[in-house]
């Protein structure tokens, strides 16, 4: 996977591992100051060839957002059943492991704690986020999210500029 990414121009990508996050340090600085944004534990490498130790589990691709659609069907076509291509919006791909989506995840979580999708609350504005929106009983899409990311929400609210997530948690918590 990283042999294909690294030979696709104007592609700059996060391989995300258990231990940590990795991006090279001779990608752009804006590229490596915005990654620091999203994971915590970022480590900046010369080559990918120096994760011998860790499980890779997530590609985050950040691609010109008009090649975004055809970039991602090619890596679903090359890579069928291996990886899935999603997209998380502006120019944003993630690649990862099918069934290794944040449903995943939400459900180990409930597991944990006893509880079930009823109790869930997701909110989210990608594609990203539709297997997260199938799982849980209420789900928000955020006003500038595409089209079938809305259709799939049980609720639509306002942008992320307006702090919409901020704004409808405070009406939930006063619902209690």
């Amino acid at each position: 996977m990283i042999d294909y990414l690294e030979q696709l121009p104007e592609v700059n990508f996060v391989v995300c591992g258990r231990r940590s996050a990795y991006v090279l340090t001779s990608a752009p600085a804006d590229f490596r100051v915005g990654a620091r944004r999203f994971y915590t534990r970022l480590r900046e490498v010369a080559d990918f060839s120096a994760i011998y130790d860790d499980v890779i589990f997530k590609f985050a691709l950040v691609v010109p957002p008009a090649q975004q659609e055809q970039i991602s069907r090619e890596i679903a076509t090359r890579f069928a059943g291996t990886i899935r291509a999603t997209s998380s919006g502006n120019g944003a791909i993630d690649l990862i492991i099918p069934g290794m989506d944040k449903s995943h995840g939400l459900k180990l979580l409930l597991a944990r704690w006893g509880l079930g999708p009823d109790d869930l609350v997701v909110f989210g504005d990608g594609e990203n986020d539709l297997e997260m929106f199938a799982l849980a009983k209420t789900s928000y899409a955020m006003g500038n999210a595409p089209q079938n990311v809305q259709q799939a929400a049980t609720h639509v609210i306002g942008t992320n500029d307006e702090q919409a997530v901020l704004h409808t948690l405070e009406k939930l918590e006063g619902v209690k």
